[in-house]
């Protein structure tokens, strides 16, 4: 589940409660239409039931989703 967003300096902080050692990948898309996702580079591995990524700040709105990697 992703938690409120918030801003870190130059960043937007992206959290979710996590599974301790799995790894995550956080993509983004511009618009809910499109299928086209991208990912974040470099993935997550939990340390603790809480993970989170930085993502710059872009002058254009972005959606997140996060996904688990096998």
């Amino acid at each position: 589940m992703l938690l409120p967003g918030e801003i870190s300096g130059t960043d937007f902080k992206l959290t979710w409660t996590a599974v301790s050692n799995a790894t995550y990948r956080v993509e983004f898309n511009p618009d809910l239409v499109s299928t086209n996702w991208t990912g974040l580079p470099g993935d997550v591995t939990a340390l603790s039931n809480i993970a989170s990524k930085l993502d710059s700040l872009t002058s254009s709105n972005r959606f997140y989703r996060v996904h688990v990697l096998p």
